[in-house]
């Protein structure tokens, strides 16, 4: 039985994602949606000029400009979409989730990712990996969940992990259910999210 996803810790973190005036109710269900239409024709040099933005609004770029980090993805968006097919092609899912694919085959994107910006800080590469494919990569980040690791990997793999141990995903499911539109849920990354509110319940209850 996994000890961080509970009920308790997801209802702290529900509290303090709601401390955040600016931040979505719906838990970003619609803007989920909106990333996978704005994925649909690959990844493109329009979909990368979007992605930069939306990056930048989620505090990911400092202290680079859009226009350099826009430069400095331009010649990788074919080794990105790579990657990200060969996540699906592994998992054998269209929107993969965490857990359907190892490390092995994940890392690539991050990798990839991660030579963007080219710090050794993870946020800005698992927030572009987690507009890609959001089911698969968890958001590292220290507003919320307070984690300032170096340490990717690890962080994944801990989520990975705890579902593997979790035996009350349908009660997790539940707690949140009434904020993620039913137009909204099939593209809704359900573990990943999950993930990061316990992460945040579990820094509240400390």
């Amino acid at each position: 039985m996994s000890d961080l996803l509970s009920i308790q810790n997801l209802r702290l973190g529900l509290a303090a994602w709601d401390t955040r005036p600016t931040w979505p109710k719906d838990l970003h269900a619609t803007f989920y949606q909106e990333l996978a239409t704005a994925q649909s024709d690959g990844l493109t040099e329009a979909w990368w000029s979007r992605i930069v933005d939306h990056l930048a609004a989620w505090v990911a770029l400092r202290p680079r400009s859009k226009a350099d980090i826009t430069d400095c993805g331009l010649p990788v968006l074919g080794d990105l979409q790579r990657e990200a097919d060969a996540i699906r092609a592994t998992s054998n899912q269209a929107n993969p989730v965490i857990g359907a694919c190892p490390w092995a085959t994940a890392s690539g994107l991050f990798d990839v990712a991660k030579k963007i910006k080219n710090v050794e800080s993870p946020v800005f590469a698992s927030k572009l990996c987690h507009f890609i494919l959001p089911g698969v990569f968890p958001v590292i980040d220290g507003e919320l969940i307070g984690n300032t690791s170096r340490e990717y990997r690890s962080y994944w793999q801990e989520c990975r992990h705890e579902w593997n141990a979790c035996s009350i995903e349908a009660d997790l499911h539940a707690e949140i259910r009434a904020r993620v539109p039913e137009n909204n849920s099939a593209g809704f990354p359900w573990r990943t999210k999950l993930f990061e509110l316990c992460k945040a319940g579990e820094k509240a209850a400390t």
